[in-house]
């Protein structure tokens, strides 16, 4: 089953959101950690778990979306056999 290209650019923004959010947060700690003020530490490190949480989850309902997706268009395609 080919997938549409609505699909494909759900799954492009999925991986977009997971690489690019990881790097951000990423990104955000140094700079957090680069101040030196006080308790940066716990900051940084909250704001890269959180990131990287918010990210993956992003990513995970993107692809759910997809995934329901094509599992609705094989049972079309088992409708239409029938």
């Amino acid at each position: 089953m080919e997938r549409t290209k609505l699909e494909k650019f759900i799954l492009l923004l999925a991986y977009a959101a997971l690489i690019g959010g990881t790097l951000v947060s990423f990104l955000v700690s140094k700079c957090i950690l680069e101040s030196n003020v006080e308790m940066c530490v716990p900051q940084a490190i909250a704001t890269f778990i959180g990131g990287v949480a918010a990210s993956v989850v992003i990513w995970a309902v993107l692809a759910q979306i997809v995934k329901i997706s094509d599992r609705l268009g094989n049972i079309e395609n088992k409708l239409d056999k029938n």
